[in-house]
């Protein structure tokens, strides 16, 4: 069980690491693992809640309120780690551009390097 008080600080964390999510978008910081680990602690606590969260309501009407504000800003977390997820991937692709042109700069000089 878990009383309102956790509750409303879990979305106080939430609500934070989604506004950290959306500064990294906006390259204002570094997204990496400490930030997964930031996130997921806060969900891992409230992934059994919310399993049962209709009967959580039922019994706890008090919470209906605080859950379905969960429930939100769930979702714009998931829509900032899809766009942080592409955000990634764009930035590896670029980094493995510049290894292999890195790499095929270094085989010319070693190839010019023979030709002397």
């Amino acid at each position: 069980m878990i009383s309102l008080v956790e509750l409303i600080a879990i979305n106080a964390s939430v609500t934070k690491l989604l506004e950290e999510t959306l500064a990294a978008l906006r390259g204002e910081r570094e997204f990496g693992p400490p930030q997964i680990r930031a996130i997921s602690a806060p969900l891992t606590r409230m992934a059994p809640l919310m399993a049962s969260a209709k009967e959580l309501r039922s019994s706890h009407p008090e919470l209906g309120a605080e859950l379905e504000k969960y429930k939100m800003i769930l979702r714009e977390l998931q829509t900032a780690l899809e766009h942080v997820r592409m955000m990634l991937l764009a930035r590896r692709s670029g980094l493995e551009t510049s290894r292999q042109k890195s790499q095929a700069m270094s085989q010319w000089a070693a190839a010019f390097q023979q030709t002397r």
